[in-house]
């Protein structure tokens, strides 16, 4: 039982120590465990997070994708320039933002891709900022999406080779049999068209209204914080009977904080 309960408290401070780290998203995939320190319109200077005696480290904002902060507080940096402005401490910066997840720039999709601040995001910028659920979300929408634009491609070359089947089998130049040979292959390529075409818009429309769904998503949550309550608080009610009497007696309030 003492060892069950010393691994229990190992595992909690393993867990501590995790979630009050600083993590900075670099535009190449990298990910560094840091404690930030001073962030400026420029540059970021940070400590490392199994070192924060040692020396101070500086990373121009033009290299970060995103900063992680212990509170969950997320800023996304655009194509230069951070989302605040201004040099401020870490703590000053993270200072009255409510919620988890406080978004920081404008999400747009375009052409199967998802750009934030009007710059693409890789896979696994995406999966930093929509999380696992929201990156599995895009890559289901974006397979489908391809996949119904494959559908289109085809779809309208088989129509187009059918036509000219079927022209093929109007001509004089050949004779009875190969024109109804011309037409039965024409006629297969057009139906076969007729079903790759309209499944292909289909697909590639849902495919593209998910993606859109995501951006949108996003941005609606860049205004509003998950510190969404409801309390409930005891009230004194006071009502007449039926004499007209007045009488008292304990009532429930129920308040919406946001």
């Amino acid at each position: 039982m003492k060892k069950l309960y010393l691994i229990a408290v190992t595992l909690l401070m393993g867990a501590g120590t995790v979630l009050a780290q600083d993590t900075i998203v670099l535009r190449n995939g990298d990910e560094l465990r840091v404690k930030v320190k001073e962030v400026s319109d420029t540059e970021l200077k940070y400590q490392m997070w199994n070192n924060q005696d040692g020396p101070m480290y500086t990373k121009k904002v033009t290299d970060i994708f995103m900063v992680k902060y212990k509170g969950g507080h997320r800023e996304v940096y655009g194509n230069t320039q951070p989302q605040t402005t201004g040099t401020a401490t870490a703590q000053q910066q993270v200072q009255g933002v409510a919620g988890d997840h406080v978004n920081t720039g404008f999400m747009e999709h375009e052409k199967g891709d998802l750009l934030l601040n009007g710059r693409k995001m890789s896979d696994g910028q995406i999966k930093n900022v929509l999380g696992i659920d929201g990156y599995n979300t895009y890559s289901s929408a974006k397979a489908q999406r391809s996949v119904g634009k494959t559908n289109i491609v085809f779809g309208w070359i088989e129509f187009g080779i059918g036509t000219v089947f079927n022209i093929l089998s109007l001509m004089n130049d050949f004779s009875h049999s190969e024109r109804e040979t011309y037409f039965t292959i024409g006629t297969l390529f057009i139906v076969t068209s007729q079903i790759e075409l309209p499944l292909g818009y289909v697909l590639k429309g849902v495919g593209t209204g998910r993606l859109n769904w995501l951006a949108d998503d996003y941005n609606s949550r860049s205004t509003y914080s998950d510190n969404l309550s409801l309390g409930f608080t005891p009230t004194l009610v006071c009502a007449p009977d039926a004499a007209g009497n007045r009488t008292f007696g304990l009532g429930a309030g129920l308040s919406l904080h946001f």
